[in-house]
């Protein structure tokens, strides 16, 4: 083995080495609580700026920290630290999780009891009784030999019509949500519509449910939508086990409390 090899390895086993121990220092930083140790080290918000604002990597990125470190400008300024390239996945996750605490700090969660901590389901009996409506959707993708058999045989398979089948098992799905989710209050469903859009080796899955009811449907539009797609994957495994369900999501609601449009 040549030097420069020997070097090479000896370089990479380094950078390991030093990503473990920033990955150490990371957890032992939040475990104390970054906001405290700021708060204990920091006389004045002019000391604050000062020590914290000018931290850069090896490469002359400025890391970004007006009024608080973060935890990647402490970890720069431990000794042995990498540069912020080898810790920005980490970084970019806790400042995702910073924002995300900030903004949703005003929310609550409905199905939590705030003073007992404990999961419970949700007291609609004040609500105002309206008509609420949810549609929800999600796509079954299909490899390319898959798809080309699947759509000349008119989507029939071994086991019989995809499409019918997929229907009536996202319609069950709809109307047993509250079999399934827990916390689901049992609605009466006045319509439950389960409709398919071919796309470029995909199908769209698209489930639209109403109700007359306090509370909004939802999570019923949600299951059906799923159960549509698990019974569609269902019909064809036969073909391949590579097909997949992606992008589940919902699409709108009216008549509660707030609409919701994407």
């Amino acid at each position: 083995m040549s030097a420069v090899s020997r070097a090479s390895r000896r370089h990479h086993a380094t950078q390991r080495r030093a990503a473990r121990s920033a990955a150490a220092k990371l957890l032992l930083c939040a475990r104390r609580g970054i906001t405290q140790i700021v708060k204990r080290t920091s006389k004045s918000h002019r000391d604050r700026r000062r020590r914290f604002s000018g931290v850069s990597d090896r490469i002359g990125t400025p890391l970004h920290t007006k009024h608080s470190a973060t935890p990647c400008s402490l970890l720069l300024q431990l000794p042995g630290t990498p540069n912020a390239a080898m810790l920005s996945r980490s970084c970019r996750a806790v400042a995702r999780h910073r924002a995300i605490t900030r903004t949703t700090s005003s929310k609550t969660l409905s199905h939590v009891d705030a003073t007992k901590g404990l999961p419970r389901m949700v007291d609609v009996s004040n609500k105002t009784t309206t008509t609420r409506k949810a549609i929800a959707r999600c796509r079954v993708v299909f490899p390319r030999d898959a798809w080309d058999t699947l759509t000349a045989s008119g989507f029939a398979g071994k086991k019989g019509p995809v499409l019918a089948t997929a229907v009536v098992a996202g319609v069950q799905g709809a109307k047993r949500t509250s079999e399934l989710i827990p916390f689901c209050h049992p609605v009466a469903l006045d319509a439950c519509d389960v409709s398919f859009e071919e796309q470029e080796l995909a199908l769209e899955v698209t489930c639209a449910v109403t109700t007359t009811h306090r509370t909004g449907v939802e999570m019923e539009a949600l299951s059906g939508a799923s159960i549509a797609a698990l019974a569609v994957y269902d019909m064809t495994k036969a073909l391949s086990h590579s097909i997949t369900i992606e992008d589940l999501r919902l699409i709108e609601k009216t008549g509660g409390k707030s609409d919701y449009k994407t």
